[in-house]
């Protein structure tokens, strides 16, 4: 490939086999802590071990994990056609989730998103041929800001048939979510077969899976609902603003 169709890449094979192996060393001599019971009863059952609080994985149970997962995933959109095919290679844009602040496209000025704004923001994309999925882009600050996940939903399935991404604030809202998701799709099995949604979850850190997200990530599993887990440090907050440290 060359020109505009080569894919970008900061690493060779080589450098790519020195983070991966740093990753299969750290996970297998310091281990991550994993805050669910559920989850760590699975781990061990699979070959993990506990030391303490923290849960050793094993580089060939990570290796095995790595072959048994699926290496595509496709999401359609919500008149059932394929919309991302979720491979190796291929890319896709949408925009941001979750941010605090928007700037009110009218006076320029900073303050809180509203149900407004995410109904805009779905429509703006849903016109956009480039824009490949749909989410809300700034939180929902107005009305009960303990239901802005499931109000960003609301907003997202009544003004696109993109594929959305979507986040939950916790378990019992990740079971409201998907009897709305499945609610639009025509029951469970349509949502499952066709999956047009795809979650958000994070972690506290790369090494600290606290119960409710692993809970979720369970949840999401007996679903078999597409994820995105950020296992990642956020810059500035829980690991150093910059990429040297």
């Amino acid at each position: 490939m060359s020109g505009s169709d080569a894919p970008y890449r900061m690493w060779n094979e080589a450098q790519c086999k020195m983070v991966m192996d740093a990753v299969y060393r750290l996970l297998e001599q310091t281990g991550c802590a994993v805050k669910n019971g559920a989850a760590v009863k699975l781990m061990l059952a699979a070959g993990c071990q506990m030391d303490g609080d923290m849960v050793k994985i094993p580089r060939a149970v990570l290796e095995r994990a790595i072959e048994t997962a699926p290496s595509q995933i496709q999401i359609y959109d919500r008149d059932g056609a394929p919309a991302m095919d979720l491979r190796n290679g291929n890319v896709y844009y949408g925009p941001a989730i979750t941010t605090v602040f928007t700037l009110d496209p009218e006076t320029g000025q900073k303050r809180n998103g509203t149900r407004k704004d995410a109904e805009n923001v779905a429509l703006v994309c849903e016109a956009m041929p480039n824009i490949d999925y749909v989410c809300a882009l700034g939180g929902i600050f107005n009305g009960d800001v303990n239901l802005s996940d499931l109000y960003e939903i609301q907003a997202l399935v009544k003004n696109t048939r993109k594929p959305i991404w979507y986040w939950s604030a916790g378990p019992a809202h990740m079971e409201l979510e998907f009897e709305m998701l499945e609610a639009v799709a025509g029951g469970e099995q349509a949502l499952r077969d066709k999956p047009f949604a795809i979650a958000l979850c994070c972690p506290m850190d790369p090494l600290m899976h606290s119960e409710d997200v692993v809970e979720q990530l369970l949840y999401l599993a007996g679903k078999k609902a597409p994820v995105v887990y950020i296992a990642g440090i956020g810059m500035g907050g829980s690991g150093p603003i910059f990429i040297a440290g």
